[in-house]
């Protein structure tokens, strides 16, 4: 009786024993499975965010491509109609054009020699860029305020065979470190020297300027001060400058436009990219 019972019992383990083998084979198959579609999973989505990322960069380099190479070819609308830039055709000529001026050198103030009589300066050096000859104007010299007069013709073509315009400007700048050189950016303006001035802020005293001349490749006007300006405020003066009104977007333009009503208006407009 005891034999048959043990028997009966090592029967029973081994039946357990083989049982227990079985179910864990069969866990670790599943757990395989598992992580092979965790895996499986985790490979699509790299792939996904990589595609995402791949198209993001690319829709920016077109934005950027887009928006930087097509500025200046945008359309200004006005809020009724386009604006049709106003050409009128007259042989007066008020100013002569700028277009082939290099430099003026001026070793007077008061003396300014015509715009025909304009010679090119040039560095002696051309490792080294003189301050004129630097796109950017020097640091050195902060302007702060403009005191602007701008005065427009609309109703002769006098210039060039377009509408003119003439004005006078007063702008304090700040003298950061010291120098002897002020610059602007002038385009395409008639500027007579003598009507040029540098004043210091708070006294008023005008101060002797020693040369000026205008350098076409960067398009800055330059005033040569005969002793260094040290820190501080001063105020540059230009009693007189006159340009023309032209066609072609640039600067201060004419355009006419015509209202709901039929009425033909004319409308004077500045562009963003205007020097001065």
């Amino acid at each position: 009786m005891k034999k048959e019972l043990s028997s009966d019992i090592n029967i029973l383990k081994e039946s357990n024993a083989e049982k227990g083998t079985f179910c864990n084979s069969h866990v670790n198959n599943d757990v395989s499975i598992v992580h092979g579609y965790e895996n499986e999973c985790y490979s699509k989505s790299l792939k996904i965010r990589i595609l995402l990322t791949v198209g993001f960069l690319a829709l920016l380099f077109i934005v950027i491509f887009v928006a930087f190479f097509l500025k200046e070819n945008r359309i200004l609308k006005n809020d009724e109609q386009y604006c049709i830039c106003d050409n009128v055709t007259n042989n007066f000529t008020l100013v002569p054009s700028l277009v082939s001026i290099s430099t003026v050198d001026i070793s007077n103030a008061t003396g300014i020699p015509s715009w025909s009589s304009v010679t090119k300066e040039t560095s002696t050096n051309s490792s080294y860029l003189q301050p004129w000859e630097k796109i950017r104007l020097d640091m050195s010299v902060i302007p702060h305020h403009y005191d602007l007069e701008l005065i427009t013709d609309l109703l002769k073509a006098a210039c060039q065979g377009n509408r003119s315009f003439t004005g006078s400007v007063a702008i304090t700048i700040e003298v950061q470190s010291r120098t002897n050189l002020i610059s602007i950016h002038v385009k395409e303006l008639a500027l007579p020297g003598e009507t040029v001035s540098v004043k210091e802020k708070d006294t008023n005293t005008s101060l002797q300027i020693r040369r000026q001349f205008y350098y076409n490749d960067t398009e800055k006007y330059v005033i040569e001060m005969e002793q260094s300006l040290e820190k501080g405020f001063y105020t540059v003066v230009i009693g007189h400058f006159s340009g023309c009104i032209i066609p072609d977007l640039v600067g201060l333009y004419l355009c006419s436009y015509k209202t709901s009503s039929g009425e033909t208006r004319l409308r004077l407009h500045k562009s963003s990219d205007n020097k001065m």
